[in-house]
């Protein structure tokens, strides 16, 4: 009976116990360990016989910068020092570390003094650090990454929001945009991008559930796909056109259309041919700014003033396509002389036009289907 009352937990026993299992699925063996990693000085100054988590502050630090380390080492084989270091300094940070405190809701868990000006999201991030530093203790290394890898890595940092922000921040034409120019927080961008998601969806919802569901699937691809590739291969729009391409379908199943309905797969079979040569010859035009990045890109000619085989390829096979809406019986007599004028002039001056108009009429080229649908009242 002593035995039982003497190993009884108490309330805050069970509360912090309850915290680490569901928050970072681990049970602790030594729990004065955590309640120590969850003491500020500021609350073990007023009695002696209290520590504060200061020494397993340090220790987390050193533990953390050496999993992300090891994680980043892993996920990219390729990269070299100076790129990993950069990439490491976007995680393991100040700002980074107390935005993750604050997600884990430690506030509700750390003892200070209250009344002293002392700012919370500073004393969560260093709460947290001493976590990390106490479930080495309590474990070993190979346990401490995994609880990283799998409850903080994985559910409160967003690489590819910290990849796309490395990279905007590298670009003139991109730097001055709210997220890396530092004008809206990483916390607030998500929050924005969350609500504008599921507004979306909601807005897809009265047509059913497949444009929902395509609208979640090409967010999906973009992110997980796309995000990633575009970092290792210039190529990566081969991926990525899906996405642009899935606009017309989306809203032709919104207004009750069938996805395989050959009208619309031909719209948006033709937006996906043009997106490719679009944004190759984009990069061309920024190609110092994407080197500068590190982000691969099809490499133009020496003279830099003409695209690639390649991409003179993709131009002409979106001409070729081009030519399916009258074959189909999309255009209507009247307007077929007009559309193969307009489509042979800007499509020639796409392929062999100087490097302001070439991009001017291959930018053009999608705008002239939905015109002459238009006009015929289609």
């Amino acid at each position: 009976m002593r035995f039982f009352f003497r190993n009884k937990k108490s309330e805050s026993d069970l509360k912090l116990i309850s915290f680490l299992v569901k928050k970072l699925g681990y049970r602790p063996k030594n729990l004065e360990l955590f309640h120590k990693a969850l003491t500020h000085k500021s609350y073990s100054n007023l009695r002696d016989d209290i520590q504060s988590n200061e020494r397993l502050e340090y220790l987390g630090d050193t533990v953390i910068d050496l999993i992300v380390a090891h994680f980043l080492f892993e996920k990219f084989p390729d990269r070299d020092e100076g790129y990993l270091t950069k990439l490491k300094s976007k995680i393991v940070n100040r700002n980074m570390l107390s935005q993750i405190g604050a997600e884990l809701e430690l506030a509700e868990h750390i003892k200070y003094r209250t009344g002293r000006s002392i700012r919370v999201a500073t004393i969560e991030g260093n709460a947290f650090e001493a976590l990390i530093g106490a479930i080495y203790l309590d474990s070993d290394y190979e346990t401490t990454k995994k609880i990283f890898n799998n409850y903080i890595i994985r559910n409160y940092v967003d690489l590819n929001q910290v990849l796309e922000q490395d990279l905007d921040r590298l670009m003139a034409r991109t730097r001055s945009r709210p997220l890396p120019s530092g004008m809206v927080t990483s916390t607030a961008a998500g929050v924005m991008a969350g609500i504008a998601l599921v507004a979306g969806l909601l807005l897809l919802a009265p047509g059913g559930l497949l444009p929902v569901f395509l609208g979640g699937a090409t967010l999906a691809w973009y992110l997980g796909v796309y995000t990633p590739l575009k970092r290792r291969t210039p190529f990566a729009l081969l991926a990525g056109g899906l996405c642009g391409a899935m606009g017309p379908v989306i809203g032709w199943c919104s207004a009750g259309g069938a996805a395989t309905d050959y009208r619309v797969i031909l719209l948006a079979g033709l937006l996906y041919l043009w997106q490719v040569p679009h944004f190759w010859l984009f990069q061309q035009r920024h190609q110092e700014e994407y080197r500068g990045a590190g982000i691969p890109i099809l490499v133009p000619r020496a003279s830099g003033t003409s695209p690639t085989p390649l991409c003179r390829l993709w131009i002409i096979a979106l001409l070729a396509g081009s030519l399916l809406p009258p074959v189909y019986g999309l255009i209507g007599t009247g307007l077929l002389a007009w559309y193969g004028m307009a489509l042979l002039a800007l499509g020639g001056l796409a392929l062999v036009g100087p490097e302001r108009i070439r991009f001017a009429s291959l930018n053009l080229l999608p705008l002239l289907l939905p015109l002459v649908l238009f006009v015929q009242g289609w």
